[in-house]
Protein backbone atom coordinates (compact mmCIF):
# COMPACT_ATOMS: atom_id res chain seq x y z
CA UNK A 1 0.00 0.00 0.00
CA UNK A 2 1.29 3.47 -0.85
CA UNK A 3 2.29 5.47 2.19
CA UNK A 4 -0.61 7.63 3.30
CA UNK A 5 -0.16 11.11 4.78
CA UNK A 6 -1.41 11.16 8.36
CA UNK A 7 -3.96 13.86 9.15
CA UNK A 8 -3.15 16.31 11.94
CA UNK A 9 -5.18 16.79 15.14
CA UNK A 10 -7.33 19.88 15.47
CA UNK A 11 -6.59 22.44 18.18
CA UNK A 12 -7.75 21.17 21.61
CA UNK A 13 -9.24 18.07 20.01
CA UNK A 14 -9.98 15.17 22.33
CA UNK A 15 -7.65 12.21 21.70
CA UNK A 16 -10.59 9.85 21.15
CA UNK A 17 -12.03 12.16 18.48
CA UNK A 18 -8.69 12.39 16.73
CA UNK A 19 -8.30 8.61 16.87
CA UNK A 20 -11.76 8.25 15.38
CA UNK A 21 -10.92 10.61 12.50
CA UNK A 22 -7.74 8.64 11.89
CA UNK A 23 -9.83 5.47 11.68
CA UNK A 24 -12.16 7.02 9.13
CA UNK A 25 -9.18 8.25 7.13
CA UNK A 26 -7.53 4.82 7.20
CA UNK A 27 -10.76 3.06 6.20
CA UNK A 28 -10.87 5.13 3.02
CA UNK A 29 -7.50 3.65 1.99
CA UNK A 30 -8.40 -0.06 2.21
CA UNK A 31 -11.00 -2.39 0.72
CA UNK A 32 -13.90 -3.99 2.52
CA UNK A 33 -12.27 -7.33 1.81
CA UNK A 34 -9.12 -6.28 3.66
CA UNK A 35 -11.14 -5.25 6.71
CA UNK A 36 -13.12 -8.49 6.71
CA UNK A 37 -10.05 -10.69 6.36
CA UNK A 38 -8.41 -8.87 9.26
CA UNK A 39 -11.58 -8.86 11.35
CA UNK A 40 -11.39 -5.08 11.65
CA UNK A 41 -14.40 -3.33 13.16
CA UNK A 42 -13.50 0.16 14.32
CA UNK A 43 -15.26 1.54 17.39
CA UNK A 44 -17.20 4.82 17.00
CA UNK A 45 -16.40 7.41 19.67
CA UNK A 46 -19.91 7.26 21.13
CA UNK A 47 -19.58 3.53 21.76
CA UNK A 48 -16.00 3.94 23.02
CA UNK A 49 -17.11 6.54 25.56
CA UNK A 50 -19.96 4.29 26.70
CA UNK A 51 -17.56 1.39 27.26
CA UNK A 52 -15.09 3.65 29.06
CA UNK A 53 -17.81 4.83 31.43
CA UNK A 54 -18.10 1.27 32.79
CA UNK A 55 -14.58 1.52 34.24
CA UNK A 56 -14.26 2.19 37.95
CA UNK A 57 -11.94 5.14 38.67
CA UNK A 58 -8.39 4.54 39.82
CA UNK A 59 -5.34 6.56 40.79
CA UNK A 60 -1.59 6.38 41.17
CA UNK A 61 0.23 4.29 38.59
CA UNK A 62 -1.97 2.28 36.24
CA UNK A 63 -1.26 -0.14 33.41
CA UNK A 64 -3.64 -0.65 30.49
CA UNK A 65 -3.71 -3.34 27.82
CA UNK A 66 -5.39 -2.92 24.43
CA UNK A 67 -4.80 -6.21 22.57
CA UNK A 68 -6.25 -5.06 19.24
CA UNK A 69 -6.03 -1.31 19.26
CA UNK A 70 -6.86 -0.19 15.70
CA UNK A 71 -6.39 3.57 15.94
CA UNK A 72 -6.62 3.47 19.76
CA UNK A 73 -10.12 4.94 20.07
CA UNK A 74 -11.02 2.69 23.02
CA UNK A 75 -7.75 3.32 24.86
CA UNK A 76 -8.08 7.06 24.33
CA UNK A 77 -11.67 7.12 25.53
CA UNK A 78 -10.82 5.05 28.61
CA UNK A 79 -7.88 7.26 29.55
CA UNK A 80 -9.96 10.43 29.02
CA UNK A 81 -12.62 8.99 31.32
CA UNK A 82 -10.11 8.06 34.03
CA UNK A 83 -8.29 11.39 33.92
CA UNK A 84 -11.54 13.37 33.96
CA UNK A 85 -12.80 11.33 36.94
CA UNK A 86 -10.80 13.61 39.22
CA UNK A 87 -8.28 11.07 40.50
CA UNK A 88 -4.57 11.84 40.44
CA UNK A 89 -2.25 9.71 38.35
CA UNK A 90 1.47 9.32 38.78
CA UNK A 91 1.73 7.62 35.42
CA UNK A 92 -0.23 5.67 32.83
CA UNK A 93 1.36 2.85 30.86
CA UNK A 94 -0.35 1.41 27.80
CA UNK A 95 0.57 -1.76 25.96
CA UNK A 96 -1.25 -1.95 22.63
CA UNK A 97 -1.15 -4.52 19.84
CA UNK A 98 -1.81 -3.89 16.15
CA UNK A 99 -0.72 -6.45 13.57
CA UNK A 100 -1.79 -4.46 10.49
CA UNK A 101 1.42 -2.68 9.55
CA UNK A 102 -0.47 -0.30 7.27
CA UNK A 103 -2.63 0.75 10.21
CA UNK A 104 0.21 1.05 12.72
CA UNK A 105 1.28 4.61 11.69
CA UNK A 106 -2.29 5.80 12.34
CA UNK A 107 -2.22 4.24 15.81
CA UNK A 108 1.17 5.81 16.51
CA UNK A 109 -0.17 9.24 15.56
CA UNK A 110 -3.15 8.79 17.89
CA UNK A 111 -1.00 7.66 20.81
CA UNK A 112 1.57 10.39 20.35
CA UNK A 113 -1.21 12.96 20.43
CA UNK A 114 -2.67 11.26 23.53
CA UNK A 115 0.73 11.65 25.21
CA UNK A 116 0.76 15.39 24.43
CA UNK A 117 -2.81 15.74 25.73
CA UNK A 118 -1.89 14.00 28.98
CA UNK A 119 1.31 16.00 29.30
CA UNK A 120 -0.75 19.19 29.44
CA UNK A 121 -2.52 17.61 32.41
CA UNK A 122 0.72 16.67 34.14
CA UNK A 123 0.22 12.95 33.60
CA UNK A 124 3.22 10.93 32.47
CA UNK A 125 2.23 8.57 29.67
CA UNK A 126 4.28 5.81 28.11
CA UNK A 127 3.13 3.36 25.48
CA UNK A 128 4.31 0.29 23.64
CA UNK A 129 2.76 -0.42 20.25
CA UNK A 130 3.49 -4.05 19.42
CA UNK A 131 2.95 -5.48 15.93
CA UNK A 132 3.25 -9.13 17.05
CA UNK A 133 0.25 -11.45 17.16
CA UNK A 134 -1.31 -10.92 20.60
CA UNK A 135 -2.31 -14.55 21.16
CA UNK A 136 0.91 -16.16 19.96
CA UNK A 137 3.22 -13.71 21.71
CA UNK A 138 1.50 -14.34 25.07
CA UNK A 139 0.85 -18.08 24.78
CA UNK A 140 3.15 -18.77 27.73
CA UNK A 141 0.66 -17.02 30.04
CA UNK A 142 -1.82 -19.86 29.50
CA UNK A 143 0.75 -22.51 30.41
CA UNK A 144 1.05 -21.01 33.89
CA UNK A 145 -1.32 -23.03 36.08
CA UNK A 146 -1.72 -20.34 38.73
CA UNK A 147 -4.85 -18.22 38.75
CA UNK A 148 -3.06 -15.09 37.59
CA UNK A 149 0.21 -14.47 35.75
CA UNK A 150 3.06 -14.67 38.22
CA UNK A 151 5.10 -11.71 37.01
CA UNK A 152 3.79 -8.24 37.99
CA UNK A 153 5.03 -6.72 34.72
CA UNK A 154 2.65 -9.05 32.87
CA UNK A 155 -0.44 -7.83 34.72
CA UNK A 156 -2.75 -4.98 33.86
CA UNK A 157 -5.24 -2.87 35.79
CA UNK A 158 -7.50 -2.44 32.76
CA UNK A 159 -7.90 -4.40 29.57
CA UNK A 160 -10.07 -2.71 26.95
CA UNK A 161 -10.74 -4.16 23.53
CA UNK A 162 -12.93 -4.44 20.48
CA UNK A 163 -11.10 -7.56 19.23
CA UNK A 164 -11.10 -9.00 15.72
CA UNK A 165 -13.95 -11.36 14.84
CA UNK A 166 -13.44 -14.31 12.50
CA UNK A 167 -13.50 -18.09 12.77
CA UNK A 168 -10.26 -20.01 13.09
CA UNK A 169 -9.59 -23.41 11.50
CA UNK A 170 -8.38 -26.20 13.79
CA UNK A 171 -4.94 -26.16 12.21
CA UNK A 172 -4.38 -22.46 13.04
CA UNK A 173 -1.41 -22.07 15.38
CA UNK A 174 -3.45 -19.83 17.68
CA UNK A 175 -5.91 -22.67 18.19
CA UNK A 176 -3.07 -25.09 18.91
CA UNK A 177 -1.47 -22.92 21.60
CA UNK A 178 -4.84 -22.49 23.36
CA UNK A 179 -5.68 -26.20 23.31
CA UNK A 180 -7.87 -27.09 26.27
CA UNK A 181 -9.60 -23.70 26.24
CA UNK A 182 -11.27 -23.93 22.84
CA UNK A 183 -12.87 -26.75 20.89
CA UNK A 184 -14.26 -27.07 17.38
CA UNK A 185 -14.13 -24.05 15.08
CA UNK A 186 -13.79 -21.20 17.52
CA UNK A 187 -13.73 -17.46 16.89
CA UNK A 188 -10.58 -15.47 17.49
CA UNK A 189 -12.33 -12.99 19.78
CA UNK A 190 -12.67 -15.70 22.45
CA UNK A 191 -8.89 -16.20 22.47
CA UNK A 192 -8.43 -12.47 23.06
CA UNK A 193 -10.84 -12.69 26.00
CA UNK A 194 -9.11 -15.74 27.51
CA UNK A 195 -5.61 -14.34 27.15
CA UNK A 196 -6.61 -10.94 28.52
CA UNK A 197 -8.32 -12.49 31.53
CA UNK A 198 -5.09 -14.31 32.36
CA UNK A 199 -3.09 -11.07 32.13
CA UNK A 200 -5.39 -9.04 34.38
CA UNK A 201 -4.56 -7.98 37.92
CA UNK A 202 -6.53 -9.70 40.68
CA UNK A 203 -8.68 -6.58 41.06
CA UNK A 204 -8.36 -5.48 37.46
CA UNK A 205 -11.16 -4.66 35.05
CA UNK A 206 -11.88 -6.22 31.68
CA UNK A 207 -13.96 -4.19 29.20
CA UNK A 208 -14.72 -5.95 25.91
CA UNK A 209 -17.06 -5.51 22.95
CA UNK A 210 -17.80 -9.01 21.68
CA UNK A 211 -20.52 -11.12 20.06
CA UNK A 212 -22.66 -13.16 22.45
CA UNK A 213 -21.90 -16.51 20.80
CA UNK A 214 -19.54 -17.47 23.66
CA UNK A 215 -22.47 -17.62 26.10
CA UNK A 216 -23.85 -20.90 24.76
CA UNK A 217 -22.95 -23.96 22.71
CA UNK A 218 -20.44 -26.79 23.02
CA UNK A 219 -17.67 -25.00 21.09
CA UNK A 220 -17.32 -22.47 23.90
CA UNK A 221 -17.91 -24.83 26.85
CA UNK A 222 -14.24 -25.12 27.86
CA UNK A 223 -13.73 -21.41 27.25
CA UNK A 224 -16.58 -20.52 29.61
CA UNK A 225 -15.14 -22.77 32.35
CA UNK A 226 -11.73 -21.14 31.97
CA UNK A 227 -12.96 -17.56 31.62
CA UNK A 228 -15.42 -17.49 34.52
CA UNK A 229 -12.85 -18.90 36.93
CA UNK A 230 -10.96 -15.66 36.36
CA UNK A 231 -13.66 -13.10 35.64
CA UNK A 232 -16.73 -12.03 37.62
CA UNK A 233 -19.16 -10.18 35.32
CA UNK A 234 -20.38 -6.91 36.81
CA UNK A 235 -21.97 -5.13 33.86
CA UNK A 236 -23.33 -6.41 30.57
CA UNK A 237 -24.66 -4.09 27.89
CA UNK A 238 -26.61 -5.61 25.01
CA UNK A 239 -26.52 -3.72 21.71
CA UNK A 240 -29.66 -4.04 19.62
CA UNK A 241 -27.70 -4.51 16.43
CA UNK A 242 -24.11 -5.04 15.32
CA UNK A 243 -24.58 -1.85 13.29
Amino acid sequence: MQKHKIIEPAENELPSHYADRLGVDYTATVTLGHKKSSGQFFTPTGIAKLMASFAAPSSGKIRILDPGCGTAVLSSALIEWLVNSGNKFDSIELTAYETDLNLKPFAEAALNYLRKWLGKRNVDFQFILDSEDFVLSNADKLIDSSLFSTEPEDRFDYVVSNPPYFKLPKEDMRVKVTKGIVSGQTNIYSLFMAMSAKMLNANGQLIFIVPRSFTSGSYFKEFRKFFFKLIKPEQIHLFVSRK
